[in-house]
């Protein structure tokens, strides 16, 4: 009778049990994809390029270099805010120039460790030199690392709890 009486109680825990679990996966099917298309957050990387106005398809090139550094890095497109500005003149290295370069002010996540970051700037680098037809070698790109509490979006300063360094005191003077 015993034997009878745990075999019941144990059927009906497991079914109780495959109920929760299944509860949980509903819940998470429909959060997690809402929570990702939130549209831009703090944690995206920006993008932002800057050249002397070229006679180029602009949106062609962006979309063009989302794909393919999207594909590259595995970073999903939408997860990346790409945006483009012109300067009126430049002068590099001491000269006018009329064709070049290509200045990128990259936006990195927190998170993101130095081989993402370098893996982010060597595609997008190979990209833009391929659809601008400016040689990759006047592609510059800097990196704007935002530091714990030093990026404010959503209407708040942000704080990641994965965030890379977490000491700021860390900033170094350029020797």
């Amino acid at each position: 009778m015993k034997i009878n009486l745990l075999k019941r109680l144990y059927k009906r825990m497991k079914q109780y049990l495959i109920v929760i679990i299944l509860i949980g996966c509903l819940i998470t099917g429909i959060y997690v994809p809402l929570k990702a298309y939130d549209g831009i957050q703090p944690e995206d990387p920006m993008v932002k390029i800057t050249t002397l106005p070229i006679d180029k398809n602009i949106d062609e090139i962006l979309t063009n270099v989302s794909n393919e550094v999207s594909q590259s890095t595995g970073i999903e497109k939408q997860y990346i805010t790409y945006y483009w500005q012109t300067f009126d003149k430049i002068n590099c290295m001491g000269e006018k120039t009329t064709e070049h370069p290509v200045f990128v002010d990259l936006y990195v996540p927190g998170f993101f460790n130095n081989e993402q970051i370098a893996s982010l700037m060597t595609n997008l680098a190979e990209s833009l030199a391929k659809h601008t037809g400016i040689e990759k070698k006047w592609v510059f790109i800097h990196t704007h690392f935002p530091r714990q509490g030093q990026v404010y979006m959503s209407e708040k300063v942000q704080r990641w709890d994965n965030y890379a360094e977490n000491d700021n005191s860390k900033i170094k003077d350029v020797e």
